[in-house]
Order: structure tokens, then sequence, then C-alpha cells
């Protein structure tokens, strides 16, 4: 998981706050990962040589996840509030 909060000056968008990369702790998770890069990209050849790089995410629950969204999004909201990034 990723997630981007855009930051505006009017309607001119001037950058993102960006996080990640993330997984949810949830059942058969890693499972569900091999098997979606398996069906994008078929010839990777063995799904299980990027076990060892999924195992390296860190891990969020749903709350943990959706407090961060939050708290990013009130960083943007802070930064354009003050015009903390600006473009003369």
């Amino acid at each position: 998981m990723e997630a981007v909060a855009p930051i505006y000056q009017g309607k001119l968008l001037l950058g993102y706050l960006m996080m990640g990369q993330g997984l949810l702790t949830q059942p058969e998770q890693d499972q569900r990962i091999m098997e979606r890069i398996c069906s994008i990209y078929p010839e990777l050849g063995n799904p299980e040589a990027f076990a060892k790089y999924i195992d390296r995410l860190p891990r969020f629950t749903q709350e943990q996840w959706e407090t961060y969204l939050r708290t990013l999004n009130i960083f943007a909201k802070h930064i354009e509030a003050n015009d903390l990034l600006f473009f003369p």
C-alpha cells in the first residue's frame, strides 16, 4: 500500500506528500500479492523469489493505516494553509 496527498496553492498543484510502502495485516496477504505479481508479470518466473522482498515490507493494522492517512492529510492541509510550499 502507498498513499499520496496533493498540495495545492489555489488551483495550482504544487506537489505531493507520499507514504508507503506497507501491507495490511490480513490473512494470506502475501499469497494474494504473489498471485497478483504472477498474473501481471508471468515472464518473471518463480514468484517465491519475491517472498524475501514482501517480508521486508512493514505491516499495519487497518486502524494504524487509517491513522497514518489522516495524519498525512493533516500535514498536507497544514502546508497549504500556511503557504509553506509555493511558487512565485
